[in-house]
């Protein structure tokens, strides 16, 4: 596949889905065009979206709605656990699910754990609409390094895990962080009430395959797990987020019960989230409870659920 920021393309980025489907975009100016040794880092200026981040010449997140996906795969976990104090984050490197864990007051600690320091150091550099500073709290601890292998055998205990990887393309790093014996990792690393949110994938019609994989494989090692999905429109598309819990089920607690913690806890400045929204989050249409049911796809180290190009 050809560069998307090469001359041949002038100014436009080719954004390929799937290798059946083609997103171009208007680019206005390009910040960053590297490859690190994990993936292509590409931030460019698009017309309507404003900076926007793409690795592997995947759209991550957009200016104009970045806190569609930030609030939401942030807030429903954090929300439902009673008094979140430590929690862990898996990639991120933006730094916006970090800005929207910081709201809490409640969370004293934080460790977020990012494979590729490039793309955190070029985000603090070009996205400060993204972190606002979050990297610099004192709260957080950054490491970068595999967060799989740091896991494993990590001997702290977390009140929520929050994974916000890119999609596990084929041949990725990323691909054995959404099997069952990864999930089981992250199991023996929450406390008795610990809470799992990830990124799920697309959740349009006919392109539920990942999210119906993270159900079945989540759903083999959680008491609890339960998918949800929100239109982000940078994507063109509906996403999904999947939520895991041995205790907590997101759905029994009232919208007042969720605006209080809210409030409890000094979350101020949300866009998207409240209880309100988290009423109907997880109320799902038919095609995809039926789509998502037929698909029982087993991710496992010896057989990883992979995206192709």
């Amino acid at each position: 596949m050809a560069d998307p920021l090469s001359l041949t393309t002038g100014l436009y980025y080719f954004e390929f889905g799937g290798g059946t489907e083609l997103q171009v975009h208007q680019v206005k100016r390009v910040l960053v065009s590297e490859t690190t040794p994990y993936q292509k880092i590409d931030i460019v200026e698009i017309a309507k979206l404003g900076k926007c981040l793409f690795l592997d010449h995947r759209l991550q997140s957009a200016q104009s709605d970045e806190f569609i996906y930030h609030e939401t795969i942030v807030h429903p976990a954090l929300a439902c656990h009673p008094a979140p104090e430590s929690v862990f984050i898996i990639g991120g490197g933006e730094g916006a699910t970090l800005r929207e864990v910081l709201r809490h007051c409640s969370v004293k600690q934080i460790t977020m754990c990012d494979i590729d320091r490039t793309v955190v150091d070029f985000s603090r550099e070009y996205l400060g609409e993204w972190h606002q500073g979050a990297f610099d709290d004192s709260r957080v601890t950054l490491m970068y390094a595999d967060a799989r292998n740091f896991l494993e055998t990590d001997t702290n205990s977390y009140d929520a895990i929050i994974m916000d990887l890119s999609e596990p393309l084929k041949g990725s790093p990323a691909r054995l962080l959404f099997t069952r014996e990864f999930f089981e990792v992250i199991r023996t690393r929450l406390t008795e009430n610990g809470v799992f949110c990830l990124q799920s994938g697309c959740g349009n019609i006919g392109h539920l395959d990942l999210c119906a994989s993270i159900q079945t494989t989540l759903g083999s090692v959680f008491t609890y797990c339960r998918p949800f999905q929100v239109l982000v429109p940078s994507f063109y598309s509906l996403w999904t987020f999947t939520f895991a819990s041995d205790t907590i089920v997101p759905m029994d607690l009232p919208a007042e019960e969720i605006d209080r913690r809210l409030q409890e806890r000094d979350v101020n400045g949300l866009k998207f989230y409240d209880g309100t929204f988290n009423s109907g989050l997880f109320c799902l249409p038919r095609y995809f409870r039926e789509e998502i049911g037929r698909n029982t796809r087993l991710s496992t180290d010896n057989y990883p659920f992979e995206i192709s190009e």
